[in-house]
């Protein structure tokens, strides 16, 4: 039913892809697809020009793949440079990596967290999922400060981004659990 509303809202798909594509997307990025993704991307693969393309194992796909985890990056840097982001991360951060002001370490302490959590991986623009993490919420990030759940689950994420449905409910507090770095910073 979904899939149809999705088609009917102009989203092209593709045949979904078989359970050995999937194991050589996973191999060839180096991520696990959450479970509802490869059942959903086993279904049928949507195509366009902000999907991410998990089919085509390029060396120029694989770049735009190691592209959009050097912005995140370069997200956190940018933050943790600019004055005002800096201290919107020093609000949940400092005190959990043990700091009670900002000061010396911190950046690197910022880092470390960051690098020890659950990858993002894209999937749709600037919306991705968490690595190997089933059930759990579609993340936009633009960057670490600017980064927003953007459905509670992938069902939820489709509705909201392509069927216009209203994504205003309140975030259950236990959403985020076990995402690291991301259950601080996202809201």
């Amino acid at each position: 039913m979904l899939m149809e509303k999705l088609k009917m809202a102009g989203i092209s798909f593709e045949a979904g892809m078989t359970e050995r594509e999937l194991d050589l997307a996973e191999e060839f990025f180096g991520f696990r697809f959450p479970a509802e993704f490869r059942a959903f991307l086993s279904e049928a693969v949507p195509v366009g020009e902000d999907f991410f393309d998990y089919r085509d194992h390029s060396p120029e796909n694989l770049k735009r793949f190691r592209d959009f985890e050097d912005r995140i990056e370069k997200g956190f840097r940018f933050d943790l440079n600019a004055k005002e982001n800096r201290e919107e991360l020093l609000e949940p951060l400092g005190e959990k990596l043990g700091f009670s002001e900002d000061g010396p370490g911190f950046d690197e302490a910022v880092m470390r967290y960051w690098k020890e959590s659950p990858r993002l991986i894209p999937f749709f623009a600037h919306r991705c999922f968490f690595d190997g993490m089933d059930g759990m919420p579609i993340i936009s990030f633009w960057q670490p400060v600017d980064s927003i759940v953007y459905g509670f689950n992938l069902e939820d994420y489709l509705e909201s981004e392509f069927l216009g449905k209203d994504d205003s409910c309140a975030l259950p507090p236990d959403l985020l659990k076990g995402t690291g770095i991301w259950e601080d910073l996202i809201w």
